[in-house]
């Protein structure tokens, strides 16, 4: 990270996580505040802000202004390849917020940016087909493929307890990676609870958020796979899925200063196309972490399981969410004119 990046960024994202005490304002009311967002958050806009500090080429980018801001906007657009609008989107919300937390203007607070932003998400979707990706879900005989593919060696092991954890589990990506032995609040031979505290929309914890592994039947029981791993692994507390060396050593993630760390997103998406890729599944590079979680919600829809069920699991805020899980092939599976053929085809069997 050059000079420019780490002056905007520390100053910026790091007064964000660091806020001083407001005048009047006690110690706990201040903690409260450097709560608002969560780490992942501040990752996500550290990132993104790197672009914009790399396009400008300038020491302290900010404050900047809208005509500024339209200007970069431009400059992506006519980039190849093109970036995602949603990678836009996210963009302008990182720089939105280093700026306001410096106390300077919303830089995207104009008519002409949010309409160029309108506008090329629009242009994309009828020019070029562009269309949100979503990684591919699981289906049942591909997954049962995809755990059968795994060595019966140390990474093997971890590998395979990470796959039914998240499909068991419905994890997103950073609960699954965050995941620690200190979270595990009931456990018997068939079920694991773990205590998932605050998530993405109940960052207080108000409904006492928990996943629920149960025990599968044959090579899908993720209660023997978590079990084994954490005895093969002598994992006794901290992070549960690490890192292991090529010399077959269990070793904690650590960053440049020495701070112990979650799997990094790369790494355990890395594992999920490799085990794709050894299990012979077609487009294999689009497997994600994601795609786990998409599995257990597309079994459990295919299965008729009501989704005020499935949400109890996925901790998805409301059941309107889950419709984007569903794939093209899905449409088939659920649509109404599918039942209604099923119908008349009973009457017309009937009548003759």
């Amino acid at each position: 990270m050059g000079s420019s990046e780490l002056t905007i960024l520390e100053t910026a994202l790091e007064k964000a996580k660091n806020l001083p005490l407001v005048e009047g304002m006690s110690k706990d009311a201040n903690y409260y505040r450097k709560k608002a967002k969560a780490d992942n958050t501040y990752r996500s806009y550290r990132s993104a802000l790197k672009d914009f500090v790399k396009w400008s080429g300038i020491d302290m980018p900010l404050p900047t202004t809208s005509t500024v801001v339209l200007a970069y906007l431009e400059a992506k657009a006519q980039s190849t390849p093109q970036p995602a609008p949603s990678t836009l989107y996210h963009r302008i919300a990182a720089l939105r917020y280093a700026q306001l937390i410096l106390g300077y203007a919303d830089p995207a607070d104009s008519k002409p940016v949010r309409e160029f932003l309108s506008g090329y998400n629009k242009d994309r979707v009828e020019c070029d087909g562009w269309k949100a990706k979503k990684a591919p879900a699981l289906e049942l005989g591909e997954l049962i493929q995809l755990v059968a593919s795994f060595e019966n060696d140390l990474r093997g092991i971890r590998d395979k307890a990470m796959v039914l954890v998240a499909v068991v589990g419905s994890f997103r990506e950073n609960e699954l990676t965050s995941l620690k032995v200190e979270q595990i609040s009931h456990q018997t031979d068939k079920d694991i609870v773990f205590d998932m505290g605050g998530i993405k929309h109940d960052s207080t914890n108000k409904k006492g958020n928990t996943k629920v592994l149960c025990a599968w039947p044959g090579p899908l029981n993720p209660i023997t796979a978590l079990n084994e791993w954490i005895r093969e692994s002598g994992i006794e507390s901290g992070y549960i899925f690490r890192s292991i060396t090529r010399w077959g050593e269990v070793v904690d993630n650590v960053d440049k200063e020495g701070s112990i760390k979650p799997m990094s997103h790369n790494t355990a998406n890395k594992i999920i196309k490799q085990a794709a890729e050894r299990a012979g599944l077609k487009d294999y590079n689009q497997y994600t972490v994601h795609s786990l979680r998409a599995t257990f919600v597309t079994l459990a829809r295919d299965m008729g399981i009501p989704d005020n069920k499935i949400i109890r699991q996925t901790n998805h805020k409301s059941e309107l969410t889950l419709p984007v899980y569903d794939r093209p092939k899905d449409a088939v599976k659920h649509s109404p004119a599918v039942e209604l053929g099923e119908v008349i085809r009973e009457l017309i069997n009937t009548d003759t």
